[in-house]
C-alpha cells in the first residue's frame, strides 16, 4: 500500500516542481515582451500593488525596475483606495498588481481604482480567468499550477490569521472584508495585525482548497466581492489544527528567555533597572486586561467560554510578574552572584576585567558545588559576567 499523500509530501512535490514551472512561465511570457513594452510606453513610473508574500516580489520588482530601467517604482498602499477612497492623478503610471490566486479582493479593487485614476494596468497572477486577470489591460499568467500544500499557511506569519479565517467561516459564509471586520470587533489581536494577514490567509486557504467561493455580491459601483465558505477539507483541517495547538506546548523560546540566558553580561544595577521596567509594564498590562475583561463581562454579558483566552493571558502575565519580582529580589541580595575565581576554576575562563558585572560580585551563598563544567557547557553562558 502506498503512503497517503499528506500536506508535507504535497509541499515537497510542489518544491520539486518549481524548476519546470519556471521554465514553463518564461516560455509563455517572454514572447509577450513587446505587448508589455507597448503598455508602458507612455508611462513614467511603476506602482506595485500587492499583499502578503506577493509584497516580497513587489519589493524586489521595484528595485529591479529602478536599477535596470531608471524609472521610479513604488509600492501602493491599498487602503488609500479601499478605505479612504482618495482620488489621485495616476496618469503616466503603470500599475502592476501581483496576486497568486488573482482573487484577493483588496488587490482587485485597488487595481480597478488605479485604472479609474488614469493608470495603465498590468496583472501578474497564477489564476487564469481570475478577477484580477480580467480587471487588467494585460494579464501575465504564470504556469505554477495549483498550490495545495497546507503547511504554507502555517509557515508564514499568517498562520493564526488563517486559523481565525477558518473559524469565522465555520460559523457562516463571509467575504474577506467582513472577516477582517469580525476579527477587529471580536478583539482577536493575534490575527488583526494588518489587513494583509487576513487577505493573504484567504488567498492561501482558497488555493489549498480549504475554503471555496460561495457567491459573488456587488454593492453599488464597487467591484464584486467573493463570499467564501469553509469546505469539508477545511473543517477537518481546522479541527485537527486546533487540537494540535491545544495539545502541544510551544517549544520555541521567547526572546525574554534568550535575554535571561545572558543576564550575567550586565552590571547588576543595569539588570535590576531593566527588570524593574519589565515589572512595571507587566503590572500595567494586567491592569489594562482586567479592565477589558470587566467591560466584556458587564456590558456585553459574554459567557466565560469567550473570555478564556483573556484569562490565560492574565494568568501567564501574573506568573511572570511574580517570578520577575522574585528574580529582582535575588539580584538585590546577591544570591545570583558568581565570583571570578569560580569562573576561572569551573569554566576555564580567564579573569574578567569588569568593575560591576554580576559575575564579579561575591556570591551570597557558600562556595559553588563541587564538579567542573566543561567550557561552553549547557549553563555556562548564564554565568559569564559582562562589561558596561
Amino acid at each position: 500500500m502506498s503512503p497517503p499523500t499528506t500536506s508535507v509530501t504535497r509541499m515537497r512535490a510542489e518544491i520539486e516542481e518549481q524548476p519546470q514551472a519556471l521554465r514553463a512561465t518564461l516560455g509563455a511570457l517572454l514572447p509577450r515582451i513587446g505587448e508589455i513594452a507597448a503598455l508602458g510606453r507612455d508611462t513614467r513610473q511603476v506602482l506595485f500593488i500587492a499583499r502578503g508574500t506577493s509584497d516580497n516580489a513587489a519589493v524586489y520588482g521595484s528595485y529591479l525596475v529602478q536599477v535596470r530601467t531608471g524609472r521610479l517604482a513604488t509600492l501602493a498602499s491599498p487602503s488609500v483606495a479601499t478605505a479612504y477612497r482618495s482620488r489621485l492623478d495616476l496618469s503616466g503610471v503603470l500599475a502592476v498588481a501581483l496576486s497568486q490566486s488573482g482573487r484577493t479582493e483588496e488587490i482587485v479593487e485597488t487595481l480597478a481604482w488605479a485604472a479609474d485614476c488614469g493608470a495603465r494596468t498590468l496583472a501578474i497572477t497564477n489564476g487564469a480567468g481570475s478577477p484580477l486577470a480580467e480587471a487588467a489591460e494585460v494579464a501575465l499568467v504564470t504556469e505554477a499550477g495549483v498550490e495545495r500544500a497546507v503547511p504554507a499557511t502555517k509557515t508564514f506569519t499568517t498562520a493564526l490569521a488563517a486559523l481565525a479565517v477558518l473559524g469565522l467561516l465555520a460559523e457562516q459564509p463571509r467575504h474577506p472584508y467582513e472577516i477582517q471586520r469580525e476579527v477587529h470587533q471580536r478583539r482577536k489581536e493575534f490575527a488583526a495585525g494588518t489587513p494583509r494577514a487576513v487577505y493573504h490567509a484567504v488567498d492561501r486557504l482558497a488555493a489549498a482548497g480549504l475554503i471555496e467561493p460561495a457567491e459573488t455580491v456587488r454593492e453599488g459601483r464597487r467591484p464584486e466581492r467573493t463570499v467564501y465558505r469553509i469546505s469539508e477539507a477545511g473543517r477537518d483541517e481546522f479541527s485537527h489544527w486546533l487540537v494540535d495547538l491545544l495539545a502541544v506546548p510551544e517549544r520555541q523560546a521567547p526572546p525574554f528567555s534568550a535575554a535571561l540566558s545572558m543576564l550575567g553580561y550586565l552590571p547588576q544595577r543595569e539588570a535590576i533597572r531593566a527588570l524593574g521596567q519589565r515589572l512595571a509594564q507587566l503590572q500595567g498590562m494586567i491592569a489594562s486586561l482586567d479592565a477589558v475583561i470587566a467591560t466584556l463581562r458587564e456590558r456585553l454579558s459574554l459567557p466565560r467560554l469567550f473570555l478564556i483566552e483573556r484569562e490565560y493571558e492574565r494568568a501567564v502575565w501574573q506568573v511572570e510578574l511574580d517570578w520577575v519580582g522574585s528574580l529582582i529580589s535575588d539580584l538585590e541580595s546577591g544570591a545570583l552572584a558568581v565570583d571570578q575565581e569560580w569562573l576561572q576554576s569551573h569554566l576555564g575562563q580567564p579573569r574578567l576585567d569588569v568593575a560591576d558585572g554580576l559575575a564579579t560580585n561575591p556570591p551570597a551563598s557558600a562556595s559553588a558545588a563541587p564538579g567542573r563544567l566543561e567550557p561552553g557547557g549547557l549553563d555556562s553562558t548564564v554565568q559569564v559576567g559582562g562589561s558596561r
